[in-house]
């Protein structure tokens, strides 16, 4: 039997979380569930929310305080990152509260450079790669993220750029490996996070309504420090009346302070493309100087990601390719 055969929509639970709780006098039409500290602060401070209960959601650790926004029923609550957890409180607040709507914010990493920074990610679906939603439902590589169309419809009527397309769910922070980003990326995911697939099987599972979208937290903080030298730079120049010798805004934005890499990806090269072209020495390489010029026969290179973005970069840079 696989690991991943763990559905059993048969089975007794051994415990549930009636047997963990007990009902709330207070019931909540939604739940807003986000991650961020900071923005509970800022709700509390504003007055936005009050606290409902204090101590009626718990983990092994830690008490889950339930905030309702006042003159509604509407609860918002800060979780812990992760799977298992996150899909966990969705379930035992449903039950305390007689909540079935979840709308769910958070951060995530970006797999697709060209993403703005700030645009919002509604996940159209979510790749399995944790172990909580096997069991609660069948076996799949992606399960679909069922409300996203309302989502993106909203946003749209607010006016909010966003984006929809996959997402990789993960239990492993630190095995996000360059092998399995390229894997993902190739089958549509622009994203990478820790508990989208998960929730949504609980609630397919229970016939929870749930709400996603995600904003590129990676990308939010390159833009902020890409900013930042180059306010550095422009003061520099200002002061010493020349550019400075190493340009951090350039090494920020463009991921590396190979100036040849650098050079690549300005004309329209991914990171990794740029890295393995390097790593060809003179195959790709015709010239450095004064300009870059690259040998048409990039276009059959083995690497697929280099010869995607080759195949497109001809059509708006001709004189990049040489015989």
């Amino acid at each position: 039997m696989s690991i991943t055969d763990s559905f059993d929509p048969v089975g007794k639970p051994l415990i549930t979380p009636a047997a963990a709780y007990l009902k709330s006098p207070y019931s909540l039409d939604v739940c807003v569930i986000n991650f961020s500290q900071k923005i509970m602060d800022a709700l509390t401070d504003d007055g936005v929310v009050e606290l409902l209960e204090a101590e009626r959601i718990r983990c092994v650790a830690c008490y889950f305080p339930i905030y309702r926004v006042r003159g509604t029923n509407i609860g918002v609550v800060r979780t812990t990152v992760g799977a298992p957890i996150t899909a966990t409180l969705t379930e035992e607040i449903s039950y305390v509260y007689s909540c079935r709507k979840f709308v769910m914010f958070g951060s995530c990493g970006g797999l697709d450079s060209s993403i703005a920074p700030g645009k919002l990610i509604v996940p159209t679906h979510a790749y399995r790669d944790e172990g909580m939603s096997y069991h609660y439902a069948p076996p799949a590589d992606y399960i679909e993220v069922r409300n996203h169309a309302f989502v993106a419809s909203v946003l749209d009527s607010l006016g909010v750029g966003h984006v929809e397309g996959r997402t990789w769910t993960t239990d492993a922070f630190y095995r996000e490996t360059d092998v399995l980003c390229r894997k993902r990326r190739a089958e549509g995911c622009i994203a990478v996070e820790m508990e989208v697939s998960a929730v949504q099987a609980v609630a397919d599972f229970y016939g929870f309504e749930f709400y996603n979208f995600l904003y590129r937290a990676d990308k939010i903080i390159l833009f902020k420090f890409s900013n930042y030298f180059l306010k550095v730079a422009k003061a520099y120049k200002e002061i010493r009346g020349q550019d400075p010798k190493d340009n951090w805004y350039e090494f920020v934005e463009y991921g590396s302070t190979n100036k040849r890499a650098i050079a690549i990806q300005k004309h329209g090269f991914s990171r990794e493309s740029a890295m393995y072209i390097l790593r060809q020495g003179q195959k790709y390489i015709a010239a450095d100087e004064p300009e870059l010029r690259l040998h048409r026969s990039i276009l059959e290179c083995p690497n697929k990601g280099v010869q995607n973005d080759a195949y497109m970069i001809q059509y708006n840079i001709l004189d990049l390719f040489v015989d």
